[in-house]
């Protein structure tokens, strides 16, 4: 088997464990024998261990949620939509995610950083840079940057609602809480300021 397939295989071994029995109890032992390999392979591909492995699984999982975003964000009409098509993917993902939703579940302090840590700012901050040029086709920049600031917070916070209190994930339900809610402030900054005489 090529080295790169194993990698991948080994990646998604740890997501299926991670699934199964979360964070704490996963061992590389555990891995190995999901991914059909020895221990000692998920060593040598992944030098550090089971750190190593989780920062290659995490990365890999973000670069996948967020190119899957981009595509929805590119075919935008407005920015309604952009809004609309943006928390709805957004919100699938993160609720139909097995690993993540395992882990909120039974451990959420594993990939929730407290929400006044800068672990938290960072990850605001980071998906908020990622929103913000997509919203300069309609926004300055400075708007935009606040919109994205919003918009990320709100999904976060959708996202992380307990299971008995569902967020609104279908297209249909975001598109009201973005009319409600979003749309209003979104066009007030979308329009100049009138000048004064």
């Amino acid at each position: 088997m090529v080295e790169h397939d194993l990698r991948r295989d080994i990646l998604a071994a740890t997501m299926r464990c991670l699934a199964r029995w979360g964070l704490s109890k996963t061992t590389l032992d555990d891995i190995a024998r999901e991914a059909g390999c020895s221990r000692a392979t998920v060593y040598r591909l992944f030098p550090g261990g089971k750190d190593n492995l989780l920062r290659h699984l995490v990365a890999d999982e973000v670069a996948h949620f967020f190119s899957s975003i981009a595509d929805r964000l590119d075919s935008a009409a407005d920015i309604e939509d952009l809004l609309v098509e943006g928390l709805t993917e957004a919100l699938r993902q993160l609720r139909e995610h097995p690993a993540l939703g395992f882990l909120l579940e039974h451990e959420p302090t594993t990939v929730l950083p407290h929400p006044a840590s800068g672990a938290m700012a960072h990850m605001v901050a980071s998906a908020g840079a990622f929103v913000e040029p997509h919203l300069t086709r309609w926004l300055e920049p400075p708007h935009a940057q606040r919109v994205a600031d919003w918009t990320v917070r709100m999904a976060l916070s959708y996202a992380t609602v307990p299971p008995e209190s569902p967020p609104p994930d279908d297209q249909f339900g975001v598109r009201a809480l973005v009319e409600e809610l979003l749309a209003p402030a979104v066009r007030r900054l979308a329009t100049p300021a009138p000048s004064t005489p």
